[in-house]
């Protein structure tokens, strides 16, 4: 069974049509790239799955609990099986990088029967995964550091942290090196590479073709609220069939 199902997802905003009919699935730990011009559905497309959108028409499953229309509604706890990381980091200022990434594993152990009674168990035990994560992303030496006083690449690799801080089944990026400059983009890039060879199942909306062409097990090509092609990144980049993907390349090559 894929760990993903959607089926004739469809959003608008008004009168304006922006996801028609998208159906698709993903394998565990299978990295599927999104790519497409800007306005293509893209976003939107991760902010559905991630329900911070709701879909006009069609379901969404993972690993067969529904996000979102199934015949019983939402699946408690659905939702929590992605993760996002967001292209402008989206940390709260307020928190170091360490209570960034610990913060949501807090909020949801406040509703364990047992939380009051092993209240100071627990938020040890996230305390010493929020470090180990912050470890994996390179940046065990910040953990005492405000947002502000790190770099965009270090912050979104703390974000990057707190998204994995749930556990969550697949992983979503999107864009996330959009609001970086080159040299910060590789720090963030290696990362993602990273989990990539840990088996970590993702969807990655991005710019970067050749860091898409590399990582990617499945490429989709979305134009006009449309799955206009996809296939395996050899395919798509080698030999697309579909003439706007063919154009959409050919403008980066310039």
């Amino acid at each position: 069974m894929p760990i993903l199902e959607v089926k004739n997802l469809k959003k608008s905003f008004g009168a304006s049509r922006v996801l028609e009919d998208i159906s698709l699935t993903m394998e565990k730990g299978e990295v599927l790239v999104i790519l497409g011009s800007s306005g293509s559905g893209k976003t939107t497309l991760l902010r559905c799955l991630n329900s911070l959108e709701t879909p006009d028409e069609g379901s969404a499953a993972v690993d067969g609990e529904y996000i979102f229309g199934g015949p019983q509604g939402p699946d408690s706890g659905a939702r929590f099986k992605l993760g996002l990381v967001f292209q402008q980091f989206n940390l709260f200022p307020q928190y170091t990088a360490l209570g960034n990434v610990e913060l949501a594993p807090n909020m949801m152990a406040k509703k364990l029967p047992d939380y009051r009674q092993h209240r100071r168990d627990i938020l040890q035990r996230n305390r010493a995964k929020a470090l180990e994560l912050l470890g994996e992303v390179g940046l065990a030496d910040r953990a005492d550091f405000y947002p502000h006083q790190l770099s965009g690449g270090q912050q979104q690799r703390v974000a990057i942290a707190r998204a994995l801080a749930l556990d969550p089944q697949i992983l979503c990026f999107d864009e996330p090196t959009s609001a970086l400059d080159p040299e910060l983009t590789g720090e963030v890039l290696r990362v993602i590479r990273e989990l990539k060879t840990r088996g970590r199942t993702m969807i990655v909306v991005t710019h970067e073709l050749e860091f898409a062409r590399g990582i990617a097990d499945r490429v989709i090509f979305m134009d006009g609220g449309v799955i206009a092609e996809q296939g395996a990144p050899e395919q798509v980049f080698g030999n697309p069939s579909n003439q706007r993907t063919r154009a959409f390349f050919s403008s980066y090559r310039r």
